[in-house]
């Protein structure tokens, strides 16, 4: 279905029938991590590069960091690819909402950079 095409879903409910209508929205390919979390501060997330996926890799990849930013300051870098947040797989950007919606106190990613894994923890 196109984006912003109208749709009619039709739910059955407690035995009756529901009939709702929606509009499909485009999904963003690029989130501010200011947005999601105080700690991401000055860095950009965005879905996973074609060429990632074909190497089997998920994830998100930072985009984009500030000079200066909090998220600087934390060490990531553009180019890291985010596969896991406290433990949680990290596909794309939704999941990346998902995974910081609920405002973790402790904030530790699983890093792919380069060729090394490792984990990265924000303050």
């Amino acid at each position: 279905m196109p984006v912003g095409k109208p749709v009619t879903l039709s739910v059955v409910r407690d035995g009756g029938n529901l009939a709702l209508s929606a509009a499909l929205k485009a999904q963003a390919d690029k989130l501010a991590g200011a947005r999601l979390d105080p700690r991401l501060q000055g860095a950009t997330f965005g879905d996973l590069p074609e060429s990632f996926k074909q190497k089997g890799l998920a994830g998100v990849v930072v985009a984009q960091v500030a000079p200066g930013s909090r998220a600087f300051s934390n060490n990531l870098q553009p180019g890291d690819l985010v596969a896991q947040i406290n433990g949680v797989e990290i596909h794309d950007l939704a999941a990346l909402q998902g995974a910081l919606a609920a405002k973790p106190t402790r904030l530790q990613l699983t890093l792919l950079r380069g060729q090394r894994v490792g984990t990265l923890s924000l303050q």
